[in-house]
């Protein structure tokens, strides 16, 4: 009959299109994946997955052999970490705080800085109006997510003694608190009830066998390339459904949200002076980011987050514009063009800003609401015990003569370096989460 005719037909060429299409797939990732060079030209982590939007982007990254590998030794709580001690959190210069007000600056690459520009610590610490009561000590580092320097901040600010909080990010952090990859794995919160779920710690000690118990979601990798690739002549409305923009913008917005909110209420309960700073990527080929334009959803979020909860901040955009040498075509001035950070005479306003916010704050208060025991706290119990310990007294004092110190020196180095290699910090909040996890 011809119906039958027609409905065989038709199976016959369902099942060769899809037979084809499979093997077609099959013989794409054998080329991306097979290690051949002949195929190095399709190992492009961008023509498969959004870096903004996806971390299957960075998962390609790394398994296309990108240039920024994972740490060799992953922190097993942030991913990666900066200049402080693994176990304590203890920033390597805080010996130098002193009985002076501890300021802690976090962030991402921009507050970390670039190697060839002048740092914040740098400007403010050798800046004797602010030196002479405040230390700053900077947390920041390249590649955190806006989950990651809530992680690090609520972890340290407590520590020390009459803090100044300066809780830094850059518009595009808010792309990263997504993900569970970028250079390597990383800690990310997600949506619950109403508040926040911490997943992915602690951080797998072996990057490879995260990534192959966590590889890439993708399907297909011919549709992928045609998704991402000039080929793609859909319309806009089509391209948004098919990659989901819309969907993943409102749900960074709302996870954004609700980890700032986090950091401010943990630094206004427990009665902590702060300032946020909010850096741009500012780069002449990025127009819709440009100073002077603020129609993009990460900076109308956070304009609107920071003014409708009253919350002091530094603007990076505004010090531009306000400043009488920025003459509208004048970016190099301010930002390393190659990668859009800052440099050092943007540091220097934005220096200058941060000095004002520290020097206006009210004296601190003796104590925190219901903090830990501070480093120093701990460092003093530390070197008690020490002195206390008759044998551990007299080694102290062996030390002291080796190296030229007082024996009060030396057992101030001693204490410090206790609470830096033993204070298990890290630790007790693993633990935590944890408990918080076991049902």
């Amino acid at each position: 009959m011809r119906w039958r005719k027609a409905l065989t037909n038709v199976l016959v060429l369902c099942f060769s299109t899809v037979l084809v299409l499979g093997v077609s797939e099959w013989a794409f990732r054998l080329m991306l994946f097979g290690g051949s060079p002949a195929f190095q030209w399709l190992r492009d982590a961008g023509a498969y997955a959004d870096p903004f939007n996806e971390a299957d982007h960075w998962k390609l990254y790394y398994l296309f052999g990108g240039e920024y590998g994972p740490p060799e030794h992953p922190h097993p709580r942030l991913g990666w970490r900066g200049a402080f001690q693994p176990k304590s959190l203890v920033h390597d210069d805080a010996r130098q705080v002193g009985e002076r007000r501890p300021v802690l600056l976090y962030g991402d690459s921009y507050a970390q800085c670039m190697p060839e520009v002048e740092c914040f610590q740098g400007l403010l610490n050798s800046d004797s109006t602010f030196a002479q009561a405040h230390y700053l000590l900077n947390y920041g580092v390249g590649g955190y997510g806006v989950d990651q320097i809530a992680l690090l901040c609520e972890s340290t600010f407590q520590r020390y003694d009459r803090p100044f909080v300066i809780f830094s990010l850059m518009v595009s952090d808010m792309d990263r608190s997504p993900l569970d990859w970028r250079t390597g794995q990383k800690p990310y919160f997600t949506l619950k009830d109403e508040g926040l779920e911490l997943k992915g710690v602690p951080i797998d000690p072996d990057p490879a066998h995260y990534i192959a118990t966590h590889g890439p979601g993708i399907r297909s990798y011919l549709w992928r390339r045609f998704l991402h690739g000039p080929a793609n002549v859909l319309p806009p409305s089509w391209n948004d459904r098919l990659k989901g923009h819309s969907a993943i913008t409102a749900y960074k917005i709302e996870l954004n949200t609700r980890i700032l909110d986090r950091v401010v209420d943990q630094l206004r309960s427990s009665g902590v002076d702060f300032v946020f700073v909010v850096f741009h990527y500012l780069t002449p080929d990025q127009t819709e980011w440009m100073v002077g334009r603020e129609d993009n959803w990460r900076d109308r979020m956070l304009r609107d987050f920071l003014d409708e909860r009253n919350v002091p901040h530094i603007w990076s955009k505004d010090l531009i514009l306000q400043d009488s040498a920025w003459t509208g075509d004048n970016l190099e001035r301010y930002m390393l063009l190659d990668n859009g950070h800052p440099t050092t005479y943007f540091n220097a306003l934005i220096a200058r800003e941060m000095k004002k916010s520290v020097l206006a704050a009210p004296p601190p208060g003796s104590s925190l609401v219901d903090g830990p025991r501070t480093y120093a706290d701990v460092a003093r119990e530390m070197a008690e015990t020490i002195r206390r310990d008759t044998t551990w007294s007299r080694q102290v004092k062996e030390k002291a003569r080796a190296h030229g110190q007082t024996f009060e020196e030396r057992l101030r180095d001693e204490a410090w370096y206790m609470v830096e290699q033993e204070l298990d910090v890290v630790g007790e909040a693993l633990r935590r989460h944890e408990a918080q996890a076991t049902p």
